[in-house]
């Protein structure tokens, strides 16, 4: 057989020629929107290539982006790993300790902002971090006083669309992301043009993804988180067209862009989706196209499947990953016998849990002693992981981060079911060990979630002399509403063990958000760890 190398120039190739025509439609700044199809697409692509070759990018180097999603943001993907360097995105709610952290960890030779982080770009500047070359996505910004930049589509102007792409190994180095780091500085995940293309492939298949040419995919996951779950990617290579939202993510404009496009394809975290979930009840209509949708990041609580599915007919496919596993591992697709044996209620239980393996990745359960556990839906244990477009060890590092055996300890409860879908329990750090007992967090919060007047819940395990661990429920309510805790608690009632109803109930006007959206209950039991035995007698 011949040796055909999977890039991301492949993928270039591949849509330029087979999808030329379908569009691309990018929500830039002062609301202003760029149209054009993939054949300009790569047009411009190959104009970006010449211009990074004429600052004098090569192969290996490390070149940073900090933006939304926008057309500019995928054409320095396809740009940046085309050339063999690798495309490095980051994440602008870090804090300003982590991203000079992580400029300098990477080794960045050159940085592409949006001008909503001019003032990051600029910090950078002044940093003096190695930094070479500073270019301002967006035409609205001019050159500070702090410090000169390029303007992006002007550097564009100035090449030409002639560009021989080089030949890579399939195993060359295409993109670089850095994981939120619970403990210590974050830690940098590099992927490959293979492991990007066989992510995409597999992904996207029908069994998985299930994205088709006809549709029109909007990632509302920011493209500086994992990729985007690699739709940037997947996205093009089965020919569908794509809307950039950029920075539009209050559900009022998602809503009106959703509409306006016609997409029938989104993809988001659960906090952002449920608050266009909320908009389309106030108005108990939905973007006129619209019926797929990928949530991931973190678990949906019990009624948003149901919601989506049975109020407006929009088929939701749960999937789990982390920036390690790049990020898509396993999608909650039913299987043909479990459509006809189970009942609707029974399906959308199901669909809460995250799913089955995707072919290319490996799972299993073990004890603390590493003995297998059951798939049996009930039995609990640290999920491990393996596969294809799977990290064996972090950027910088020459230590692997998998055990003895090859396997990632992804830090993950999970339960598996005699069907082989994964459910996670919980965060290794976050169960909560009651007496012996493991009770979820996520479980609880995910519940407590539902009732009408929670807006948002987080558990975590404080210190109890007795059962070592105790839940204690730290909740936001809607504004303007008064709830009890015996409220509450009369709430949870029948819809949990009874052992697992939490010691205490805390209201709080908010709850710490980290920079991927998720709740940072490191920060709430430093503060209430000690709340259960403060209040003892």
């Amino acid at each position: 057989m011949m040796n055909f190398p999977l890039t991301t120039v492949s993928i270039l190739k591949h849509v330029e020629t087979e999808y030329g025509n379908r569009e691309l439609v990018s929500y830039c700044e002062q609301d202003s929107v760029f149209r054009y199809n993939y054949v300009e697409f790569s047009q411009r692509v190959r104009q970006l290539a010449n211009s990074l070759i004429s600052k004098g990018i090569k192969k290996g180097d490390r070149v940073a982006t900090l933006a939304w999603n926008t057309h500019r943001h995928m054409e320095l993907y396809y740009a940046i790993s085309g050339i063999g360097a690798i495309c490095h995105t980051i994440n602008p709610r870090y804090s300003m300790d982590q991203i000079r952290y992580i400029v300098k960890h990477a080794g960045d030779k050159a940085l592409y902002f949006d001008g909503d982080f001019l003032a990051i770009a600029a910090m950078l500047h002044s940093a003096n971090l190695g930094v070479e070359h500073f270019t301002c996505l967006a035409n609205d910004k001019a050159s500070t006083e702090e410090f000169t930049f390029m303007v992006y589509d002007e550097e564009l102007q100035s090449q030409t669309t002639d560009f021989v792409w080089p030949e890579l190994d399939e195993n060359t180095n295409a993109g670089l992301c850095y994981t939120s780091g619970t403990t210590g500085n974050p830690k940098g995940v590099l992927y490959t043009h293979r492991s990007i293309c066989l992510h995409s492939l597999v992904s996207s298949h029908s069994e998985n993804l299930d994205i088709e040419s006809q549709d029109v995919v909007c990632p509302i996951v920011p493209m500086f988180h994992v990729n985007a779950w690699g739709l940037p990617y997947s996205v093009p290579l089965f020919g569908a067209s794509m809307v950039f939202a950029g920075a539009n993510m209050q559900p009022e404009k998602l809503y009106k862009i959703l509409d306006d496009e016609a997409v029938t394809y989104i993809a988001g975290v659960p906090t952002i989706l449920s608050a266009l979930l909320g908009h389309m009840e106030s108005k108990q209509m939905k973007p006129k196209a619209l019926h797929k949708l990928l949530v991931g990041g973190a678990a949906p609580n019990s009624t948003f499947i149901e919601k989506f599915e049975q109020n407006f007919s929009i088929d939701v496919l749960h999937g789990w990953g982390m920036t390690e596993t790049s990020p898509v591992a396993t999608l909650c697709k039913l299987k043909p016998h479990l459509k006809e044996e189970l009942t609707i209620g029974e399906q959308l239980a199901l669909k809460n849990k995250q799913g089955r393996k995707l072919y290319g990745v490996e799972l299993k359960l073990v004890n603390t002693d590493g003995s297998l556990v059951p798939h049996d839906g009930k039995s609990y244990g640290d999920l491990l992981v393996r596969g294809a477009w799977v990290s064996e060890r972090y950027y910088g590092s020459e230590t692997s981060s998998s055990n003895q055996d090859g396997w990632f300890a992804t830090g993950d409860i999970a339960t598996i079911d005699e069907n082989n879908y994964l459910q996670i329990v919980d965060r290794s750090k976050d169960v909560i060990k009651s007496g012996g007992e493991w009770i979820s967090s996520v479980e609880l919060e995910n519940i407590a979630a539902t009732m009408p007047e929670v807006q948002q819940a987080a558990v975590i395990g404080a210190f109890h002399p007795k059962w070592d661990e105790r839940p204690l429920m730290l909740l936001v309510t809607s504004p303007d509403v008064q709830v009890s805790k015996e409220e509450v608690k009369q709430f949870l009632q029948d819809k949990i063990p009874s052992w697992w109803m939490p010691d205490d109930f805390v209201f709080v006007k908010s709850l710490p958000i980290g920079a991927t959206g998720k709740i940072q209950k490191r920060d709430l039991r430093d503060k209430y760890q000690n709340a259960l035995v403060d209040s003892l007698p």
